[in-house]
C-alpha cells in the first residue's frame, strides 16, 4: 500500500468517526493493544518480494532502495 492510499483510509476515518484516538496491536492475533505515542517517520529500506529490510543510507552498496513509510 502507497502512502497515499493509507492517508486516504484515515481521512474516511476521520470523516467518519472524527479525531478518535489511535491505537495499534500487540501481534497478529490481538492479544494486546496500546496507544500510538510515536510520528510517523521515514526509513530507508531494500524490498525484495516480500522481505523487508531497513538500513541506514551508509551501509548500501549497489543494491536498489527506496524510501518507506514506518508506521509505529
Amino acid at each position: 500500500m502507497k502512502l497515499s492510499e493509507y492517508i486516504k483510509h484515515l481521512q474516511d476515518i476521520l470523516d467518519t468517526c472524527g479525531d478518535v484516538p489511535c491505537i495499534y496491536s500487540s501481534d497478529e492475533e490481538g492479544n494486546s493493544f496500546h496507544f500510538v505515542n510515536q510520528k510517523p517517520s521515514y526509513m530507508t529500506a531494500i524490498i525484495d518480494d516480500d522481505d523487508i529490510e531497513l538500513v541506514d543510507l551508509e551501509e548500501i552498496d549497489d543494491e536498489p532502495f527506496t524510501e518507506v513509510c514506518l508506521v509505529n
